[in-house]
């Protein structure tokens, strides 16, 4: 598939999946619908830059956000399916879960995607093997066309070189970068970041190198996922660790019982 064929599928398949669509129980609150894809066709994924800004979030705010704004028309996905040399259609290999907490998305993602001219021909692991026997191993990139993943943030705070680098620069070739994702213009713009000592300025940055990456669309975000904690008036030292999904209980300390 030549890449400006490629980069048109990848606008169709950036088409969000509408909250009706999402899995049972999943918390669809915080997906970015907003950001216009290029000529205008419909709308497209964002990246966490993307809606309001949310505690903890260190990116401001892209100028363009819309959460209401509706998925594209199907006829729109079609018409750019049409445009890439697909009229009829195509189809693509999807490497997902076939067990675990995920295994629920899969089915609406295929049928959003159906409605748009895409079969998804399905390849389900079992959960840990999803990464272990096909999306970290080069070899097997030919054997699919889409995956699915999550990723975790191992910090708070000014945490890009966690996040886009490993994903998106493609001179380091490391294994994070499932979508095989090579933009040299992005890779220069992380090295400019990367050495910014302003701490707002560099937020900025990395905001705009946000952006800038999801007009490629390599990633589709479905979902963020929200945990609630609670914990007693006596319980102190008491912060999140987004690694472990709790606390750093080595931290927290307890007030004397009352009498």
């Amino acid at each position: 598939m030549a890449k400006a064929n490629r980069e048109t599928v990848l606008r169709v398949v950036g088409e969000p999946v509408t909250r009706d669509e999402a899995a049972p129980g999943a918390d669809t609150g915080k997906r970015g619908l907003g950001l216009p894809l290029p000529n205008g066709a419909g709308t497209g994924p964002v990246a966490e830059a993307s809606c309001p800004r949310q505690p903890r979030q260190v990116y401001p705010a892209p100028p363009v956000c819309n959460p209401g704004t509706p998925p594209a028309p199907r006829q729109e996905a079609r018409a750019l399916l049409a445009q890439a040399g697909y009229p009829n259609g195509l189809t693509l290999t999807f490497a997902t879960w076939g067990s675990g907490k995920y295994a629920d998305t899969v089915e609406p993602i295929k049928a959003s995607l159906a409605r748009a001219g895409i079969d998804l021909r399905i390849r389900r692991f079992r959960e840990g093997d999803l990464w272990e026997k096909s999306l970290a191993i080069p070899a097997k990139r030919l054997e699919h066309q889409l995956g699915q993943s999550v990723w975790r943030l191992d910090y708070l705070g000014d945490n890009a070189r966690q996040t886009i680098i490993p994903q998106y620069d493609s001179r380091l070739g490391l294994p994070d970068n499932f979508s095989e994702y090579d933009n040299p213009a992005v890779n220069r713009l992380i090295e400019r970041a990367l050495v910014e000592p302003d701490w707002d300025r560099r937020a900025a940055m990395w905001g705009e190198i946000d952006q800038r990456i999801m007009q490629d669309a390599p990633i589709v975000p479905l979902m963020w996922e929200n945990d609630s904690f609670q914990w007693a008036a006596r319980v102190h030292g008491w912060v999140y660790d987004p690694w472990t999904f709790g606390p750093d209980l080595s931290a927290v300390w307890l007030d004397p019982p009352s009498p």
